[in-house]
């Protein structure tokens, strides 16, 4: 009898071992980051730490694709190829003295000389202030996760250089300017809505302690408050401000600056996204509600805009896989009296974002960005109350490669 039990609890205990060992791992989708950063490791990443762009016929690497890419790399656990693309955007992009100066946004293949030849090289010395918030948020992240406090030291120089260089004092109110150079004009400044990424200007106050970024957090409010006043609910690429940091009548501006506020498309798709956060985790304003553009023309025609007109409201274009991607955070974070249409106009963008073929998208930079946003957010995300990405949260693991 105690052979027969013994046998019996021998063959339970490997059927048990049969089935844990016949499990297959969980098979990913488009809908899960990890998938996208598998691709994007794949179809972007060069061996040596640069991201590349091929819709340019200049094959170029830019300072926002970088620090995107080092983003990306902290959540996926990745610290390897984090250190890849930074070293990259040092040697290239700073000419090896990150911390000491901004990054050139733009690098890439020159035209051919009259000999025919062309070189690699920076193509536009000015910065990008986005890629640079980013990446100077993405330094002082992975010093904490993978305990390199060097990674600290050069976060928060490059955070001094960005409020030294890019931003400025308007009406006793620090505003961020795109850039150091081509920004400031005569009785006015040019911003862009989509570099106010307020939860990171929120966490680089605390992970830095300099004050100036709640400062620029304040004026990014007040600037975007002024914008859900304009008629069309949406968001504009681009936004002219007077010396009292009011949007600017036309008549104050350069000629080709007069219909800046008119279009809103591939930058400030992503606003709607730093909007979303603040409103998950902060409940701030200025209210995701604000901006119901985007919201009203997917419902009337099951598909996003790729441009919308602030002034009127008016959008067009249909947008592709990563636009129906970004606006997913929004669509889920938005509170609608009409609760059930928001609700299936959620789960409708879901199934238009998995029936792409992902072909179609394959190594494509700007779609590829705008996925690993999206599916992050939906999926393993999690900040502080003060901004900083929460790197104790049981979610951030479900973005581990």
């Amino acid at each position: 009898m105690q052979r027969i039990h013994r046998w019996l609890g021998c063959s339970v205990f490997a059927l048990m071992l049969t089935a844990c060992f016949s499990q297959k791992p969980p098979v990913s989708t488009p809908m899960d980051f990890q998938w996208h950063y598998t691709h994007f490791v794949e179809e972007l990443l060069a061996e040596g730490g640069r991201v590349i762009d091929y819709s340019s016929p200049a094959s170029i690497s830019t300072s926002e694709g970088q620090a995107y890419g080092m983003w990306f790399a902290l959540l996926a656990n990745d610290p390897e190829r984090f250190q890849r693309m930074l070293s990259w955007a040092n040697a290239n992009l700073a000419a090896g003295g990150l911390g000491d100066r901004l990054p050139s946004w733009l690098w890439g293949q020159s035209e051919p000389d009259a000999a025919g030849e062309t070189q690699w090289h920076v193509l536009d010395e000015n910065a990008a202030t986005d890629a640079d918030v980013w990446m100077a948020y993405s330094l002082l992240l992975a010093a904490q996760r993978w305990q390199k406090p060097h990674f600290a030291a050069l976060g928060k120089r490059l955070s001094a250089r960005i409020l030294e260089q890019s931003s400025v004092v308007v009406a006793g109110q620090r505003v961020l300017l795109p850039g150091p150079q081509g920004f400031t004009h005569e009785g006015y400044i040019v911003v862009n809505p989509s570099y106010f990424s307020f939860t990171l200007f929120r966490g680089l106050a605390e992970l830095t302690g300099d004050e100036r970024w709640q400062q620029v957090y304040a004026s990014s409010v007040e600037i975007l408050q002024q914008v859900a006043r304009l008629p069309g609910a949406s968001i504009p690429d681009w936004l002219a401000l007077d010396m009292n940091l009011q949007i600017a009548s036309p008549e104050l501006l350069q000629e080709r600056h007069q219909q800046l506020t008119a279009a809103g498309d591939y930058d400030a798709i992503r606003a709607y996204l730093w909007l979303s956060w603040e409103k998950q985790w902060y409940s701030a304003t200025p209210p995701l509600e604000a901006f119901l553009g985007p919201y009203h023309f997917a419902a009337r025609h099951n598909y996003p805009a790729v441009e919308m007109n602030p002034l009127t409201g008016a959008g067009s274009g249909r947008g592709g896989v990563g636009f129906t991607a970004i606006l997913l955070p929004y669509l889920q974070q938005l509170s609608q009296p009409q609760a059930p249409l928001q609700a299936r106009l959620f789960e409708d963008f879901k199934q238009r974002l998995l029936a792409f073929e992902p072909e179609e998208y394959k190594g494509n930079y700007y779609d590829t960005m705008l996925l690993m946003f999206a599916t992050s957010t939906l999926g393993c995300l999690a900040f502080t109350q003060e901004g900083v990405l929460d790197l104790q949260h049981k979610e951030l693991r479900d973005c581990a490669i």
